[in-house]
């Protein structure tokens, strides 16, 4: 990459563009069905601006490496809900797909005590504020943003203009028929959960309940809501004839000498712990050359944070904070490193969006979810079915009041898997 080394997994698809000026790293398909690599290179070679409209119809799970056209420098921009991490240090000129690991080659550790003390207190329900980590020289990258590898200054590439509205049948075909149009290309075989809410069963509408995919639920004693999932998952399962298995969770999990080493291995490879046992169960359960198709992203969609918290219809970054917690709204480390998020995320440039969903995109798929995932790497790769800006724009174009009921996936379960509406949502 010229004035760059990349070091990559093997095992991660990697292509050169343009030479020298437009690299992918990951696994990427055009929603119409193009040779991503021919059809970037074709946009490239137009401009800048072209680049960054025709990115928006690429699914998948990737990193792209661009050249500026204004001044050279090499930038870099992940997938449309960041399920790619990317950590980067500034001061080190280094970025990484792992925390521990970008810590390891800079050989430089500063604990950020502002963060550390907020994860102490539990004011922000184990999230940490804006692209921030336990370590003050690394942070992390963010949907939406693409950042320039000689300054590592960020640029918002969305939304580069205000939409106009659309209609809720609108969304619905048009994300049916990008979905289908992905859907043509993956030749991976399919994992899929099945739980009680609507965000799985819009998953199973996309794919047509189709019975050659492998289907799972987990689920722990003396949990509610998992026991509903497990309980709503046989009978979806049964009902469409879907192959489908349960993952049960002990609660004992880590006793054994190759749970430990697996546990060990888990914390070396993220910064928030979700579930190490239902990592385990997939890395145990299931082959490696599967897709883990998760129902995450929806809620980008659906005014998540204003339902939710009853926010103001002025954003503030006292907003942003109550999203964490009550108290967090008026914690002066929350506030300061969440104004820091703002800025240098240039949240301010929503255009008509809102920016509390934008926020939501950003920040808690960006970083939770994207930390998330990293759990189930050592199992298997992960995708999302809406990953393509493409897709969540029709979810975000439509009425507002369409986007608070969650009509776009209630109308793509009533037109193709109807028979799901038969199970209570949770």
């Amino acid at each position: 990459m010229k004035d760059y080394v990349l070091i990559h997994d093997p095992c991660v698809p990697f292509d050169s563009v343009v030479e020298n000026e437009v690299f992918l790293l990951g696994t990427a398909w055009h929603l119409h069905g193009k040779p991503v690599a021919e059809a970037m290179r074709f946009a490239y070679e137009t401009s800048e601006a072209a680049l960054l409209d025709e990115l928006d119809f690429v699914a998948g799970r990737y990193v792209l490496f661009y050249r500026s056209r204004s001044n050279g420098s090499l930038q870099i921009t992940q997938d449309a809900l960041g399920l790619k991490s990317v950590f980067y240090s500034a001061s080190s000129r280094c970025l990484s797909s792992h925390y521990s690991l970008l810590r390891e080659i800079t050989g430089r550790k500063e604990p950020f005590e502002e963060v550390l003390s907020l994860l102490k207190r539990r004011v922000t329900n184990n999230m940490i504020p804006g692209h921030f980590t336990p370590d003050r020289n690394i942070h992390m990258l963010t949907p939406n943003q693409a950042m320039d590898l000689t300054t590592f200054a960020w640029q918002r590439i969305f939304p580069r203009e205000a939409y106009e509205p659309i209609s809720v049948n609108e969304a619905v075909e048009a994300i049916d028929g990008a979905v289908n149009g992905l859907l043509r290309q993956v030749d991976q075989r399919l994992l899929v959960p099945i739980t009680a809410g609507m965000d799985s069963r819009s998953t199973l509408a996309l794919l047509r309940c189709e019975p050659h995919h492998q289907y799972f639920t987990y689920g722990k004693d003396a949990v509610k809501s998992l026991d509903n999932d497990m309980r709503t998952a046989r009978e979806i399962a049964r009902t469409f004839r879907l192959p489908h298995v349960t993952l049960l969770m002990r609660g004992e999990f880590g006793k054994m000498n190759d749970e430990k080493a697996f546990i060990s291995s888990l914390r070396k490879v993220t910064i928030r712990r979700h579930s190490f046992e239902i990592a385990w169960h997939y890395y145990n359960h299931f082959d490696d050359d599967y897709l883990h198709i998760r129902s995450n992203g929806y809620e980008v969609a659906r005014r998540y944070y204003r339902q939710a918290f009853s926010l103001p219809e002025n954003w503030s970054v006292e907003g942003i904070a109550r999203t964490f917690s009550r108290s967090a709204q008026a914690d002066k480390d929350v506030l300061a490193l969440s104004a820091q998020f703002i800025e240098q995320s240039r949240l301010a440039d929503y255009h008509n969006y809102d920016p509390y969903d934008l926020y939501y995109w950003e920040h808690r798929m960006g970083t939770w979810h994207a930390s998330l995932l990293l759990e189930s790497d050592l199992a298997h790769d992960s995708f999302i079915l809406i990953n393509a800006r493409h897709i969540l724009k029709q979810l975000l174009h439509v009425p507002l009041e369409a986007q608070e009921q969650g009509l776009v996936q209630k109308r793509l379960i009533e037109r193709y898997a109807p028979g799901l509406l038969e199970f209570g949502i949770n």
